[in-house]
């Protein structure tokens, strides 16, 4: 009797310390999709990172349990769970379609999900709006059903991660699709396509949840009392740390830099014009002081009066061209947020202005490279006859350069490199140029075009590298306004509050 008292005690505290530690010993096998960013996704060295890394990391430490993740394609994930390869699927949503197969968990994290779309279509405000158009999804993502609720004529096109749809849509393949917002963020900004796709208001909200099979009553209870260990604010550091934030950046960076540089080159203009104020400013007063210091010897310095009264006349008459030029600066530049102005119009202005700027130069011309970049067209002259105008070059046959250069005798060399038919619709409407500066209006990697400065007919007169890098800084201006005169037509940006304040900040700087 005693022996078999002992043998019971024996089997007793097996029960009591051996089975238990077999189930918390147990290691979970967790499969998860491999492409959804923030939550699970390949960094560049092979690894799996994410939200969905760190959490399970954390249940670790918090519950003792070993846990294998697997990445695989969603669709997989989900055979898996059926075939029962796996314990536990990893972030998913709760549908009536799931409930049949899987026991699900308390709610982890709220999730927001949208329509995106191409910027040049119509507006879409809900799923009501999809019909006319091919909708790219993921397989097997609930956003499906969801949206086939609410509109039962959507065309799908499926595709097996998050990755390949932003990828389809890079390639023009797809113009809508259907996506969670956080990973949408994520691959919108890695496939540089933030800027060309447009996104509704969320048309459903959404928690994930972590499930295993129908009945699997011992994960299920190991998963949920792990999930009691963490804390809210645990849970919202986790979302912090690989959240996307990109509704602030509603600008292509780009812009900022080409407002930047426009505006130094802006204020480089006139910082010169205004040391010529300056400098003619002191003159003014040196001319006017010794002008007073000599009115007692008036009748006897009545000659040398004369000549100073003529020197004040001019110097008076450079200072209120110097400041004229400031103020035709500030008007030509305002005109850049006036989408209405006439392209013609405004080049035309750009030109006046630099050929005042740089008064060595009697004509000068513009030159726009077409959009298929290799045509060259002659768009405004001032100087030379108007029927130059329209004129086509071919890329091989334009004189250019990547920085200003200064040409001697240019006709000569494009009698060497252009057809005579060609040369001579050139060089009858033009006047005789002895010297050019050639500058490229050139914005980050674009090349915009060329604006040339001509000295017509005088051997005598040469530009020097003072003019040389006002062509310089002059055609950087210019192409940065360009760059953002385009992007505001083609995004339909009014930049008119933008250039007025760039304006109220020249004028503080300039109190004449």
């Amino acid at each position: 009797m005693r022996l078999l008292w002992l043998k019971i005690t024996v089997f007793i505290l097996v029960f009591l310390f051996i089975l238990p530690g077999s189930l918390t010993a147990r290691t979970l096998r967790v499969v998860m999709g491999k492409y959804y960013p923030p939550f699970n996704y390949i960094d560049k060295d092979g690894n799996l990172v994410g939200i969905s890394a760190d959490f399970w990391e954390l249940f670790e430490e918090k519950t003792g349990i070993d846990v294998e993740l697997i990445p695989v394609e969603w669709a997989k994930a989900h055979q898996m769970m059926i075939e029962r390869s796996a314990d536990v699927i990893d972030v998913l949503f709760k549908t009536p379609a799931r409930e049949e197969y899987l026991d699900f968990t308390k709610p982890i994290f709220k999730i927001t999900s949208s329509i995106y779309y191409r910027s040049g279509i119509p507006n879409i405000s809900s799923p009501k709006d999809l019909t006319p158009y091919v909708v790219g999804a993921v397989e097997k993502d609930a956003l499906i059903d969801i949206a086939l609720a609410q509109n039962g004529n959507i065309t799908f096109r499926l595709y097996k991660n998050y990755s390949d749809i932003v990828e389809a849509a890079k390639k023009g393949e797809i113009d809508v699709f259907i996506m969670d917002d956080l990973p949408a963020n994520f691959y919108l900004v890695k496939y540089d396509l933030l800027y060309e796709f447009r996104k509704t208001e969320p048309f459903t909200v959404n928690y994930i949840y972590l499930a295993t099979q129908d009945g699997n009553k011992e994960v299920l209870d190991i998963l949920n009392s792990g999930l009691a260990k963490f804390s809210q604010e645990e849970l919202d550091n986790l979302l912090k740390k690989y959240t996307v934030t990109v509704e602030e950046e509603r600008y292509p960076p780009w812009l900022l830099k080409a407002i930047a540089y426009g505006a130094l080159g802006v204020i480089f203009v006139i910082f010169i014009l205004f040391l010529l104020n300056r400098v003619l400013a002191k003159k003014v007063k040196m001319a006017t002081r010794e002008l007073l210091a000599s009115r007692e010897e008036l009748m006897a310095m009545n000659e040398e009066l004369r000549a100073n009264n003529e020197e004040l006349e001019e110097l008076y008459k450079q200072l209120e061209e110097s400041t004229g030029l400031i103020w035709k600066t500030l008007e030509t530049v305002s005109k850049i947020s006036m989408l209405n102005v006439d392209e013609g119009d405004f080049l035309e202005d750009i030109l006046k202005l630099a050929l005042e700027t740089i008064p060595k130069a009697k004509a000068g011309s513009i030159f726009i490279i077409d959009e298929n970049n290799e045509d060259i067209r002659l768009v405004k002259t001032i100087g030379h006859g108007k029927e130059l105008e329209g004129l086509v070059f071919k890329r091989e046959q334009f004189i250019a350069s990547d920085e200003p250069i200064i040409v001697k005798d240019i006709m000569d060399k494009n009698r060497e490199i252009l057809p005579n038919d060609f040369y001579k619709k050139l060089s009858d409407p033009s006047l005789t140029i002895s010297e050019t500066i050639i500058a490229p209006l050139n914005w980050q990697d674009r090349r915009f075009g060329y604006v040339n400065f001509d000295i017509i007919n005088n051997k005598n007169t040469h530009f020097n590298e003072t003019d040389l890098n006002i062509a310089r800084w002059f055609g950087n201006v210019v192409a940065s306004f360009y760059a953002i005169r385009n992007y505001a037509r083609k995004e339909g940006i009014i930049l008119n509050n933008l250039v007025i304040t760039l304006t109220k900040a020249l004028e503080y700087y300039d109190k004449y």
